[in-house]
């Protein structure tokens, strides 16, 4: 096993001509430095406005475009100003790509916890973000400006690429809490190591936040893209500076170019423990839940744990995290805690006796379900068939979803039991199937990529059970709740209590492919109309919930423009 060293480990070269903002970088991770003048402050504006497409909305990052064409574009008109100013600031460094990122006003457009990937060997180097807001940010100024975790470059010791394990999401709350806002005027840069975590709130403005954001590396650097093979192995190829101009993420999901060659291989142990964030956070509290995330080969069943509610601290907590940006998190993520978990209480006491998951002879729908598995597969081989694809979880709900190992797509079906723009009349025998599901308030397709893992969580919300129907699952994909792991098959179903403690795993070499559905729990009166109205707020309230049907819509269209995929 090669180890992957810390960021204090590092042999490396110097950053900044500057030793005051060398040290402060080192030290903190981050720093910020007078750049742009108020000329190539408007430059650079017009150049984001002549180039822009019409009908921009949220948050858009021109790396992330599937239209490469902004990229070089950006990458050639911009190429002046690195000239000018890098020779002063830094020190044998160069540009590796720029992009802009644009925050168009809305609660769609924030930014989720996270840190940048790997672009140079970092056992030996370092290479960061510099990042430009052309308009002034700070919090009073509620424009989505950028917001750093000081020191948090330290917790890095594992590399960051395509599939890699997301090791800081158990540990969310306590770093978000620990971020610090910026206040930057107009061409002020910061620069911030590539581990460095940072996020940005939505842009409740009037008014488009334009930045700029240029990754930076020591000029005679191999750059280098890192690709999880598996829960531990890793892939270090060798990049240039146009491998990130005419490939972002999505291109090489299902695998590199070829003509970038693999230079090393080796595994790791991608773990992330409490003792690390505290050393970063402070003694703040961690949550009791926060344990390092454990990979397949990890993960060993034991007895089955005790199921408890959520307590009233993680259900503040969960709804903290999800109205994270909306401008009526303060008074909402109360409510919705209080509410859910109000309703959590009556639904315990109303249906104490259900076995988790539910048997399947308990569920006089489920033989039929069975037999119409047979036509939604032939449905999904013709999509697939036809050259379909599905977006990324990611793109829909505006941030990572926890997964590990492998890549993750999917796309709403049905919602409230009607079919969705889009998916929904691409996959008619799929929801005319769907509509045979007593109480179905919403399914999605759920496809997971080989060696893809969603480490252990759980729910906050019992008033609906998770309904998971196996299409093509690939004879080694399960399902783990409390403890107990349960094979996913073609044709078969479970249906579970997901406030339980549950994670899935593929371990087969083909994409998994369920239904994955939320089922309002059966309930009598009064109980009933209670539950549903909880299950409605849950989706209307929660702004990621909301938006995700037409940003899954839009992706939809895009990745299948003018296919025939539904007979």
């Amino acid at each position: 096993m090669t180890p992957v060293l810390a960021v204090d480990d590092r042999e490396t070269a110097v950053t900044f001509r500057d030793e005051t903002l060398e040290r402060c970088y080192r030290d903190d991770g981050f720093v910020t430095m007078p750049f742009l003048d108020r000329g190539e402050i408007d430059e650079i504006t017009s150049i984001y406005w002549s180039l822009a497409p019409d009908g921009d909305s949220g948050l858009t990052v021109d790396y992330l475009r599937p239209d490469r064409h902004y990229m070089a574009a950006i990458s050639e008109m911009l190429a002046p100003v690195w000239a000018r100013h890098f020779p002063l600031v830094f020190t044998g460094h160069r540009a590796i790509f720029v992009t802009f990122v644009v925050k168009h006003p809305g609660p769609t457009s924030d930014m989720f916890l996270h840190e940048d990937r790997s672009w140079v060997d970092e056992r030996r180097l370092r290479s960061g973000t510099l990042w430009i807001p052309m308009v002034d940010i700070g919090p009073d100024l509620s424009n989505g400006g950028l917001q750093i975790v000081r020191h948090s470059h330290r917790l890095a010791t594992t590399w960051s690429g395509t599939g890699t394990p997301d090791l800081i999401r158990p540990y969310e709350r306590e770093l978000r809490g620990a971020l610090e806002p910026l206040t930057m005027a107009a061409g002020t840069a910061v620069y911030y190591d590539s581990r460095t975590l940072h996020a940005s709130p939505a842009n409740f403005s009037d008014a488009p936040r334009v930045a700029l954001a240029c990754g930076v590396a020591p000029a005679d650097a191999q750059l280098i893209h890192v690709v999880a093979a598996g829960p531990r192995h890793r892939r270090i190829y060798a990049v240039d500076e146009e491998f990130f101009i005419r490939y972002g993420p999505r291109e090489i999901i299902d695998g590199m170019p070829p003509q970038y060659p693999v230079i090393e291989e080796h595994d790791e142990d991608p773990v992330l423990t409490a003792h690390q964030v505290r050393a970063v956070v402070g003694d703040a509290a961690l949550r009791e839940s926060a344990e390092p995330i454990e990979t397949p080969e990890m993960v060993a069943t034991g007895p089955r744990l005790p199921h408890a509610l959520p307590t009233p601290t993680k259900l503040l907590a969960e709804y903290e995290l999800r109205l994270a940006g909306s401008r009526r998190s303060r008074w909402l993520a109360p409510l919705m805690a209080r509410l859910v978990g109000l309703n959590n209480r009556l639904i315990r006491r109303a249906d104490a006796g259900r076995a988790n998951p539910t048997p399947s002879s308990d569920l006089a729908w489920m033989p039929q379900l069975a037999d119409d598995c047979v036509a939604i597969g032939a449905e999904w081989d013709r999509f697939a068939a036809a050259g379909g694809q599905l977006p990324l979880l990611d793109d829909i709900f505006g941030g990572s979803q926890g997964n590990t190992g492998s890549w993750w797509r999917g796309a709403p079906v049905v919602l409230r039991g009607k079919p969705l723009d889009a998916v929904g009349d691409a996959f008619p025998v799929t929801v005319a199937a769907l509509a045979r599901v007593p109480g179905l308030h919403s399914a999605m397709w759920s496809v997971m990529g080989p060696s893809g893992h969603l480490p252990d969580h759980e729910g906050p919300n019992c008033g609906g059970l998770r309904l998971l129907v196996g299409i093509r699952c690939g004879g080694d994909a399960v399902i783990r709740v409390g403890g107990d792991e349960i094979a996913l098959r073609d044709g078969e179903a479970v249906l579970f209590d997901d406030t339980e403690l549950h994670g899935s795993i593929n371990r087969g070499d083909v994409p998994r492919v369920l239904l994955l559905c939320d089922v309002v729990r059966p309930l009598p009166m009064p109980y009933r109309w209670f539950n549903r109205l909880v299950q409605d707020l849950h989706h209307e309230l929660i702004p990621r919930f909301r938006a995700a049907p037409a940003i899954s819509a839009e992706w939809f269209r895009a990745l299948n423009p003018d296919q025939p995929l539904s007979p």
